[in-house]
């Protein structure tokens, strides 16, 4: 038998099914579990379903609980509710169930948030700094398959500049994965073999080198040294050919004093939507990369430095509450800005800023499904606005509800 659901539930979409041993140990279970608790104090029902679990053509779904005993237990068959929040948490999976999304936002009564990734190409794009607005972007390009000098051209842009470094992202790339940096080394190149030119992935070399390649895998970072540029451009071809690749600039950062174990260091913020639709900082964070490190993906590396007692250390003279309201108008801008460009259902995003040279801000990239903050703090307050963002898109499908 079917049944109907009161106009309070929303539905958690997640592919959790193949993962849920890894959901279980990282906690992401007990997240969902948690915010359906919170839900419960504001009048909401959180159910789950997988992708298999839903029918567009009858409209319903198999809804499943976050009961402690038996994770994702089936209730029943239900209809789709107003609301759907899209947890599909990799890029493989999206694009697998792409027509059973395109589908759901077609629904007339029903709205999916936070509908798909971002392209970190476009959303560079989109954003195109102005002048008065108080975030800087790094210098990038798109790559392409097609690069008949090399990186020459991109190294001569740097030229003189104590920042050599440029990094390569993929343009769909998650966590860090896939990132590489490519860094000219000081002294001159082997001569050029006779053979055809290739890379080595060897980290004995003796000889001085032209360029020192740096990669974030699952496994860890893994260092190449390249000696020639023919050799470097058939890397870059090969890498771009595979997936889309864009290059950055490496932000100018700021050294602390003394011994520190402190690499780069990256602000992160907390965006959601309110119940009237405006976007509202939930909470903000500090990441750091080790001093060998080229991210600050705590997973691959990556650590929570103190948040004020960091700043302190790498702005002395800071006035805190000056870089706070920059932080904020800088957050807001960003999110108003990536969600006039993307055109769904945006309902939350965290943001990535560089910390820069005398406390200033770079945009790196957005998500538009924001893993678990490690901070309680943030946490407890994302779960408690996730709510009033929930009222807004059920008003825009015609449930009016107050929180």
């Amino acid at each position: 038998m079917t049944l109907t659901p009161p106009e309070q539930t929303v539905l958690l979409l997640t592919t959790a099914k193949k993962t849920l041993k890894t959901d279980l140990v990282t906690g992401t279970y007990r997240r969902y579990q948690e915010l359906a608790r919170t839900g419960k104090t504001f009048g909401f029902r959180l159910v789950a379903a997988f992708p298999e679990d839903i029918s567009v053509k009858t409209r319903t779904f198999t809804a499943r609980s976050f009961t402690e005993k038996v994770p994702y237990a089936v209730i029943g068959r239900e209809k789709l509710p107003p609301v759907i929040y899209n947890r599909i948490s990799t890029r493989s999976d999206e694009r697998r169930y792409a027509p059973l999304l395109k589908a759901l936002r077609k629904l007339p009564s029903v709205t999916v948030f936070n509908p798909g990734f971002f392209n970190k190409w476009m959303l560079l794009g989109a954003l195109k700094a102005s002048p008065s607005w108080p975030f800087k972007l790094p210098e990038s390009g798109r790559l392409n398959a097609q690069m008949p000098d090399g990186l020459d051209a991109l190294f001569s842009r740097i030229e003189g500049d104590e920042n050599k470094v440029v990094y390569l992202k993929p343009i769909h790339g998650h966590a860090g994965l896939g990132i590489l940096t490519i860094e000219p080394i000081e002294g001159p190149p082997q001569p050029a073999p006779t053979e055809r030119a290739t890379y080595r992935a060897d980290e004995t070399f003796i000889t001085p080198c032209r360029y020192r390649l740096t990669l974030q895998t699952a496994s860890g970072l893994k260092r190449t040294r390249i000696e020639h540029q023919e050799a470097l451009a058939s890397f870059i071809h090969a890498l771009s050919r595979r997936e889309p690749y864009m290059w950055q600039k490496r932000v100018p950062r700021p050294k602390p004093p003394g011994p520190s174990n402190l690499g780069a260091v990256d602000i992160r913020t907390l965006m959601q939507k309110k119940s009237d639709g405006r976007w509202q900082l939930t909470g903000w964070a500090l990441r750091a990369a080790p001093p060998d490190g080229i991210t600050t993906h705590v997973p691959h590396g990556g650590f929570r430095p103190p948040r004020l007692q960091t700043l302190k250390r790498l702005y002395p003279d800071l006035d805190l509450e000056q870089f706070l309201k920059r932080l904020k108008s800088a957050s807001h801008i960003a999110a108003r800005t990536i969600d006039a460009h993307y055109g769904r259902a945006l309902g939350e995003l965290s943001l990535d800023f560089a910390l820069g040279k005398e406390g200033s801000l770079w945009f790196l990239e957005a998500n538009s499904k924001p893993m678990r903050f490690d901070e309680r703090r943030i946490e407890v307050a994302w779960r408690r606005t996730f709510w009033e963002t929930v009222t807004y898109f059920m008003s825009r499908t015609g449930v009016h509800i107050g929180v």
